[in-house]
């Protein structure tokens, strides 16, 4: 990717929602995915890999809090 946004890992995640939840002016209302990232990957493989980061998503949301809300992100 790019590195402009977010986190690679559950651990980073975990971080990155901890120091938010420190700061009163900032509030963590869900997570985002951007399945963008599989543009090249040949379409018979795009859906496999489309699920594989959902997963994540919804794996880091009952670690993170299940109120969150999911962004899968753009649709390819």
């Amino acid at each position: 990717g790019l590195h402009r946004e977010g986190t690679r890992s559950l651990e980073e995640a975990k971080a990155l929602a901890a120091f938010i939840r420190q700061h009163p002016r900032m509030q963590l209302k869900g997570l985002y995915g951007h399945e963008g990232f599989f543009y090249g990957v040949p379409e018979e493989e795009r859906a496999e890999k489309i699920d594989a980061m959902l997963t994540q998503l919804e794996e880091a949301r009952e670690v993170l809090g299940k109120e969150l809300k999911l962004w899968p992100g753009c649709t390819i």
